[in-house]
């Protein structure tokens, strides 16, 4: 055995190094207000908050949604989206109202620029600026039934983003 040491420690340094940024999702919304029955409306996915037709005094506000990251990089947007509005008192009698999507319901780019339509029934893959952001808009159809009646209808969508190439 000799007069060797019986002990010897050593660290070991652990690193980690992180690629980017987490990603933030900042929801936004989308309001109709005036909205009469019988009728069908298209919510125009931009800025410019176009709800046609619009000839009663029927409007909408939208609220653009900010999607934060790792700057240059791509991310998948998935929506889970309602197809009915119900109403929100509880009102049994008001019914619903149909809401539906088309490759012109969402649109995504630099903020209050958003040019890049999408379906948002399919996910589709974006790409974040070099601030790292993209802003995206929700439009819809909804048709509101005859029979419905006067009530404030809701329903929620939800965006769920995944980093994609990283």
């Amino acid at each position: 055995m000799g007069s060797g040491h019986r002990f010897a420690a050593e660290l070991i340094p652990i690193t980690a190094k992180v690629i980017g940024p987490p990603l933030t999702v900042e929801a936004g919304t989308l309001d109709f207000s005036g909205l009469r029955a019988g009728q069908t409306y298209v919510a125009v996915a931009d800025m410019n908050s176009q709800l046609l037709p619009s000839s009663f005094g029927e409007s909408m506000a939208l609220k653009e949604t900010i999607i934060s990251g790792d700057y240059n990089s791509n991310v998948l947007v998935t929506f889970f989206l309602p197809t009915r509005l119900y109403s929100y008192s509880g009102n049994s009698t008001s019914g619903y109202i149909d809401i539906d999507y088309n490759s012109l319901s969402a649109s995504w780019g630099a903020s209050g620029a958003e040019d890049h339509y999408m379906d948002p029934r399919t996910p589709a893959t974006i790409s974040l600026d070099s601030q790292g952001t993209a802003s995206l808009v929700l439009g819809c159809i909804i048709r509101v039934p005859s029979t419905a009646q006067p009530d404030t209808y809701y329903g929620d969508a939800v965006i769920a983003v995944q980093y994609t190439g990283l």
